[in-house]
């Protein structure tokens, strides 16, 4: 019975690399390289993945105002100088 699942488990993962075979070009399943390559395949999708879901969700539930709770930031910079005292810098 496990030999069964362990199998249908197994064609699963091998019909996952072969659709990642004809969805990303350079990719082959078997060797590292296979593991180099899925992996700034991986880098890459992610990066474009999360920008457009941060630029969705901006869009969707960001607000140009600040509303209650929110952290404004100073438009000013305070900095100690080198004689000790404090200056401002718009």
């Amino acid at each position: 019975m496990a030999s069964k699942r362990s199998a249908g488990v197994a064609a699963q993962g091998v019909a996952f690399l072969e659709l990642m075979d004809g969805l990303y070009p350079g990719y082959a399943p078997g060797g590292f390289g296979s593991v180099i390559m899925g992996s700034l395949y991986a880098l890459v999708d992610g990066a474009i993945g999360g920008a457009v879901f941060a630029w969705l969700y901006n869009r969707i539930l960001g607000s140009k105002d600040a509303g209650p709770g929110s952290i404004e930031w100073a438009s000013t910079a305070v900095v100690q100088g080198s004689d000790g005292g404090v200056h401002s810098f718009p």
